[in-house]
């Protein structure tokens, strides 16, 4: 396998890896706590605020019930191919090296049964750090979320989002979190913020920016 280049833009590195140019870029920033570290799912209150740095998912669409995921950060991996359809992706036993790669499947298979998305081929690069407490596994969920509802149709941020997000974390291997992340991320309006707690209906907004089409 063809190490992917380092330096070119999510779009370029997409056509080097998959032939063909992507059907948009999608990013979500990563986070940082002012407070509500694990309050999150406690009905706690919650103040984040948004990075410059994020993650960005090139994508195009699939009509073949295929996800197939590269990182430009693991550019000499194999890509990774699961079918959009299947159970948590934790029971299939996947090596360490394919670990990362569990997200946006798992993502891709909650909204495949929530709303009926399907595949896509997707190319991930970040400038977030991993393992740095900076939400880089849920900023990579959002984009690669925003993704797949905007290549086939659907609208993951209004009545849908209950459905679909309820799912995510039983779908892939993962720490327990609470909703309020992912849900400032795919729904938060630039240039506001918000202190809420989890618990709340309707949590408000967040300081921009938010998971955008890049």
């Amino acid at each position: 396998m063809t190490a992917l280049p380092q330096a070119a833009s999510p779009a370029a590195v997409f056509e080097a890896a998959f032939g063909r140019a992507p059907d948009g870029v999608w990013r979500a920033p990563g986070r940082v706590n002012l407070i509500g570290e694990h309050t999150d799912y406690n009905d706690g209150f919650v103040l984040p605020f948004a990075l410059a740095q994020g993650v960005s998912v090139a994508a195009a669409r699939r009509d073949d019930g295929i996800v197939e995921v590269r990182s430009v950060q693991a550019s000499a991996a194999e890509p990774v191919r699961a079918p959009v359809a299947g159970g948590p992706v934790v029971a299939e036993g996947w090596p360490p090296g394919r670990a990362w790669a569990a997200y946006p499947v798992g993502v891709a298979r909650v909204l495949h049964a929530a709303l009926g998305t399907g595949g896509a081929s997707l190319l991930v690069d970040a400038d977030l750090p991993q393992g740095a407490g900076l939400s880089s596994s849920a900023a990579l969920e959002c984009a690669t979320a925003l993704a797949l509802c905007d290549l086939h149709g659907v609208d993951a941020t209004g009545a849908s989002w209950p459905r679909w997000r309820s799912g995510r974390r039983t779908s892939r291997s993962a720490p327990r979190a609470g909703s309020w992340t992912s849900r400032r991320r795919c729904c938060a309006r630039p240039g506001t913020r918000c202190c809420w707690t989890a618990a709340a209906a309707c949590p408000g907004r967040s300081r921009s920016p938010p998971a955008t089409r890049a």
